[in-house]
């Protein structure tokens, strides 16, 4: 073997480690049993600290509430788990439309806690006596999986739950897709998939726009360059991930939607900006109805004009006001 082969083998081999390096920082998660739980780690960043001791307290109303224990299978195998909250009526607090049948599933953020992103969503659902899932991301919680992917993989997670729902409830369920963060990317890739017709709508709250658009701006934030990282980046999950970064773009996605779609967006988030959620709205206006929350972080909107947000919600469901 010449001395140029062995160069040649050990620069591969080191790009190699570098990409996997990568891989890992990315999109690798831990084993299940070696997952932290993360329900109670508020961020640290001045906009959530303010808010820490309502976002405690929405925390532990939600972990008084009753769950069961429900799972699926993934489009790939994997075990995926999620809470089920009956949210039963009283025979005195009939849901406001008669006969209805209604059950919303929750999708949570990147690297994240289902129940501490959706303590105050989840509620709400549970509040107007609709059954709701809400479940962990797949690679997070209690959920199979060794890679996060940005939505490549978890909108088809999103067609799993919404069978796993059917099964539940009937086939005259009428299902509501809720995400936040990642999960309101994922639910709304979901959209250009075929959905069952029990999907009636998605909520996505702070949504990105695509996985190449979130990475820039982290990259770029960083001051490093996304020109340089994002091919590496792109080139990790291919090799050691086996999905693609190509479908995760959100706006193509909801050109094909056939379901009414709400997007919520603090104006003051500085992790997704708000001008990811307007390319959204701009690439479907006829089905995309987006809404900003003036002096709103990311994914704390609901925080910081809970009656705005609730009624956004209701009226996005049908529930008379």
């Amino acid at each position: 073997m010449s001395a140029l082969t062995v160069i040649i083998l050990i620069l591969a081999a080191l790009y190699l480690a570098a990409l996997y390096g990568i891989y890992r920082a990315v999109f690798g998660s831990k084993p299940i049993k070696k997952r932290k739980d993360l329900t109670y780690n508020i961020p640290t960043s001045g906009q959530y600290q303010a808010q820490r001791d309502v976002m405690v307290e929405l925390i532990r109303n939600l972990e008084a509430v009753p769950f069961q224990e429900i799972s699926c299978r993934s489009r790939d195998g994997l075990i995926l788990k999620g809470r089920y909250y009956k949210a039963g009526r009283k025979p005195e607090e009939e849901n406001r439309k008669e006969g209805r049948k209604i059950c919303a599933i929750l999708f949570h953020g990147y690297r994240s806690s289902a129940v501490r992103d959706f303590a105050g969503g989840a509620k709400e659902m549970i509040s107007m006596w609709v059954p709701t899932i809400l479940i962990d991301e797949r690679g997070q919680g209690r959920s199979e999986g060794r890679c996060v992917t940005f939505g490549a993989m978890e909108r088809h997670d999103v067609l799993s739950w919404t069978e796993k729902a059917v099964e539940m409830f009937g086939q005259d369920v009428e299902i509501y897709l809720y995400g936040i963060s990642m999960g309101g990317a994922a639910v709304l890739l979901s959209s250009g998939l075929p959905l069952p017709e029990n999907v009636k709508g998605i909520v996505a709250d702070c949504p990105f726009s695509s996985a190449k658009d979130i990475i820039c701006t982290v990259i770029r934030g960083m001051h490093l360059s996304d020109r340089i990282l994002w091919p590496l980046i792109f080139q990790a999950a291919y090799l050691f991930g086996h999905f693609s970064l190509n479908n995760t773009n959100v706006r193509d996605a909801v050109k094909k939607a056939d379901v009414p779609i709400l997007i919520v967006h603090g104006e003051d988030d500085r992790f997704v900006p708000v001008e990811e959620s307007m390319e959204i709205q701009k690439a479907s206006p006829e089905k995309v109805d987006l809404e900003t929350f003036p002096k709103a972080g990311h994914g704390i909107s609901y925080i910081l004009d809970r009656g705005r947000y609730q009624k956004l919600i209701q009226a996005f469901m049908g529930f008379d006001l």
